[in-house]
């Protein structure tokens, strides 16, 4: 009788530490897709998608720049609110600096820090 509770004893031990492996596991695989989502070709999609709501903002209120980019989903320009990846706002300055004739917008990237090396931005050529 005594080896069978021993018996049930392990198989325990072997499920608790099986089920913790499997949700290690699970952690860095989630881990690693939702970091996946976030590369700089997908903001860089939202960042043409930001300027052309821009450019069409522009073109019906006589060239007049957005005081904030949610302006833009305000007046559906946009159909969503303008966030990046990491659910930071975009940040916009309009006219641009980089461009005068537009506006610049930059995301301030997965460390959230504007200003800091990891930042995308619609004037930035590298992918």
């Amino acid at each position: 009788m005594k080896e069978r509770g021993t018996w049930a004893v392990l198989m325990l031990l072997v499920f608790a530490a099986s089920t913790l492996v499997w949700a290690g596991l699970f952690q860095v695989v989630r881990s690693v897709r939702v970091s996946g989502c976030c590369t700089h070709g997908h903001v860089r999609s939202e960042l043409v998608n930001i300027q052309q709501a821009l450019g069409h903002f522009r073109l019906e209120t006589n060239n007049d720049c957005p005081q904030h980019l949610n302006e833009l989903f305000e007046a559906r320009f946009l159909n969503k609110p303008p966030l990046d990846p990491w659910g930071q706002p975009f940040h916009l300055v309009c006219p641009g600096r980089h461009d005068p004739e537009g506006a610049d917008v930059v995301s301030a990237g997965p460390d959230r820090r504007l200003g800091t090396v990891d930042d995308v931005a619609s004037w930035d050529e590298t992918p």
